[in-house]
């Protein structure tokens, strides 16, 4: 995989205690609907220091479910970001496991997809009606995998947690909805180089299926050196901003499906994100926590039935080397700006996240 939607650290290290976690809880909601808590008790990581990133897995319990609702389960300096991912199988059978390395999510990362990530402090994410993103069916991927991704001093602040164990409620529906919902990630691969100040990274890609999409929610991702980061839907030449802002607010999952954005054929998908590296050292973009990021995460709504790839696609393009400037015209002037009429400034997220 050449996006990095996911934090990673690539040191690997000895075998993991053996600390139960907190189990996975049901509560019935209703004849159609019930929550499951995923969570991981903050005893594992106390235990493991040198984990960066924890999984653990849970079995759904029917043939085919879907899932209509993510809340984070957080305490505040512990947890860095979470995210839930679909698999055939898990990587471990065990209660937790190491999955620093990003193939150590699923047992066959062929059947591998993600499903929602949270951030910062970030809003529960409830989809709109007759949504849902499925899990199992004809294409398997009964599990459902989350991982924990800590802080780097989370072990200041177990002590005086007042909730024991990271993790998400999900919301699970047993009708079927009318439309699946799939994720697509815009970023970048590469390198960043050193010593540059209002540096921008860019990517595109075009909307190639022959099923339209309709645009659900967006959230946007930098590490430490991104100052901004914006999304756009271009049709026949014309911009449309999806969303921009500071990547250091809270990571929230901002809804457009009010405003009836559909992504048809031909249409082009793009991300931009300003940097300042004052440093004498590349920083290259990838998992760890010390590389760099620029992501656009776009959910979207899309018939049920449709083929298994319309439920997550990558578009990345290289950091140095691909420019808006040598593709398009017309290109937003405000397209560097966290600032003005944004979804972030309408949410009043104003200082930089603290969680």
């Amino acid at each position: 995989m050449f996006i990095y939607t996911f934090l990673i650290s690539v040191c690997i290290f000895g075998a993991i205690s053996q600390t139960t976690q907190a189990a996975p809880s049901n509560e019935r909601l209703d004849d159609d609907q019930y929550d499951i808590n995923i969570t991981l008790s903050h005893q594992v990581l106390k235990e493991n220091p040198k984990l960066w990133q924890v999984c653990t897995g849970v079995k759904m319990e029917r043939a085919e479910e879907y899932i209509v609702a993510f809340r984070a389960i957080y305490q505040k300096g512990i947890v860095h970001h979470l995210s839930a991912h679909v698999c055939g199988a898990p990587y471990s059978d065990g209660p937790y496991w190491d999955c620093t390395l990003h193939d150590h999510i699923c047992a066959d990362m062929g059947s591998w997809y993600p499903i929602d990530e949270w951030g910062r402090g970030a809003n529960d994410w409830i989809l709109p009606p007759d949504t849902g993103v499925v899990i199992g069916g004809r294409y398997g991927g009964k599990y459902i995998v989350l991982q924990v991704h800590r802080k780097d001093d989370f072990a200041n602040y177990i002590e005086t947690a007042t909730v024991p164990v990271s993790g998400m409620t999900l919301t699970v529906q047993r009708s079927r909805p009318q439309y699946e919902v799939g994720q697509l990630v815009l970023g970048n691969y590469g390198k960043l180089p050193a010593g540059v100040e209002n540096y921008t990274t860019d990517s595109s890609c075009p909307w190639t299926r022959p099923q339209p999409i309709r645009l659900l929610a967006y959230s946007l991702h930098a590490h430490n050196l991104g100052k901004c980061v914006s999304g756009y839907l271009i049709k026949d030449g014309k911009w449309i901003e999806i969303g921009r802002g500071n990547p250091a607010y809270p990571e929230y999952r901002f809804s457009v499906w009010p405003r009836n954005m559909y992504v048809n054929t031909g249409d082009i998908m793009a991300s931009r994100c300003l940097y300042s590296n004052p440093g004498d050292k590349e920083v290259k973009f990838g998992y760890q926590h010390e590389d760099e990021m620029c992501n656009v995460y776009l959910h979207y709504a899309f018939p049920y039935g449709l083929d298994q790839s319309y439920r997550h696609m990558d578009c990345g393009q290289d950091a140095e080397t691909y420019h808006w400037e040598d593709h398009f015209r017309d290109i937003p002037a405000d397209s560097t700006r966290p600032d003005g009429n944004t979804d972030q400034a309408r949410a009043g997220l104003f200082r930089s996240a603290d969680y």
